[in-house]
């Protein structure tokens, strides 16, 4: 049975975050996928940073990878992949194993969207995409940090 993805939304809980898979959702209904895969990873990538940060006062590996993403932001490097796979280690442990490949999997496929080729974004991968990265935020976000993120 498909879930339906507008009520996904509700499981979204940082509120600018929800504005970008707004988005990504108006642009799924549009039928441009490519944007919908687009909007969705950039959101994931933004709520995984945000949660990192406001981890980061009580926690120093967080501090650190926070100060790591920032000098990347401001030297224009590729940061993305970096923090999905530091989310994923033992210091961070904000993301499991299979969490932390499908993120990059969903980056992968943004990547492909995002850049001139013959690469077709299906509304089945759209899908795929959207819901993953709902389906993964949701459970990053940790019980004790919930009011953090309202």
């Amino acid at each position: 049975m498909l879930r339906d993805i507008e009520e996904m939304l509700n499981k979204v809980q940082n509120s600018e975050t929800k504005v970008y898979m707004s988005e990504a959702l108006k642009c799924y209904s549009a039928g441009s996928y490519k944007a919908c895969v687009i909007m969705s990873v950039i959101s994931a990538i933004y709520d995984l940073h945000m949660k990192v940060k406001a981890m980061a006062p009580s926690d120093l590996a967080c501090k650190e990878l926070d100060d790591r993403i920032e000098q990347k932001k401001r030297d224009l490097e590729v940061y993305e992949k970096y923090l999905v796979e530091q989310c994923a280690t033992a210091e961070i442990d904000m993301l499991n194993s299979n969490e932390a490949k499908e993120l990059i999997r969903c980056l992968d496929t943004r990547n492909d969207c995002a850049h001139p080729n013959n690469f077709v974004c299906s509304p089945e991968k759209a899908r795929d995409i959207f819901t993953s990265v709902i389906d993964i935020l949701g459970r990053v976000l940790k019980p004790d940090s919930a009011q953090l993120f309202q």
